[in-house]
């Protein structure tokens, strides 16, 4: 019977330190300074983690607005470009008004008169005499200005080769041989040509 009232006994001891134990270790975690270093601990981790997360947020901010610039600048040499091509096509719209108004027809005015023969007598009697003034067949010759002068001057003006081809009634083939002839896209003046 002491063998059982000695195991009782231990038993009973044993008990009694573990509820020391768990009592202690309620009462640590239950007390306000252990509460409070828990939450500071908590705080300094969520901190911690919202630093991380705004670092994040604000590098795809960065990368989104360098984007959106790169868009923006993007945007803005197209416009250039369109704005370009707009005013080119508005020169071309002005040059071929010019150069479709007809000028006024000129009459030749350098005839070369001579004296050389008589014109035939009329049959007119009206009394007085027959002029002796001739006219002569040689007239100015109006050379026409050669195409490559033509071409270049164009495509100065800014008319792309089928324009030019269609103003000046060629083939754009030729006129892109005139080009290649060049050795350049603009053709250079050649006013002896």
């Amino acid at each position: 019977m002491n063998g059982i009232f000695i195991g009782l006994a231990l038993g009973f001891l044993l008990l009694f330190f573990i509820f020391i134990y768990l009592k202690a270790f309620v009462r640590k975690r239950t007390s306000l300074a252990y509460i409070l270093e828990e939450l500071q601990e908590e705080v300094i981790q969520l901190e911690a983690d919202i630093d991380v997360k705004t670092e994040q947020n604000l590098q795809l901010l960065e990368e989104k607005i360098r984007s959106l610039r790169e868009v923006c600048h993007e945007a803005e040499r197209k416009i250039a470009l369109l704005n370009r091509e707009l005013e080119k096509q508005n020169n071309e719209t002005k040059t071929l008004e010019a150069l479709s108004k007809k000028p006024p027809e000129k009459k030749p005015e350098a005839q070369i008169y001579k004296k050389s023969r008589p014109l035939p007598a009329a049959n007119v009697n009206t009394g007085a005499s027959p002029l002796n003034i001739t006219l002569s067949h040689e007239k100015l010759a109006i050379k026409p200005r050669p195409i490559k002068e033509r071409i270049a001057e164009l495509q100065k003006a800014g008319f792309a080769p089928e324009l030019i081809a269609k103003r000046l009634e060629l083939n754009p083939g030729e006129v892109q041989f005139y080009f290649n002839l060049a050795g350049k896209p603009e053709l250079p003046e050649n006013p002896g040509s």
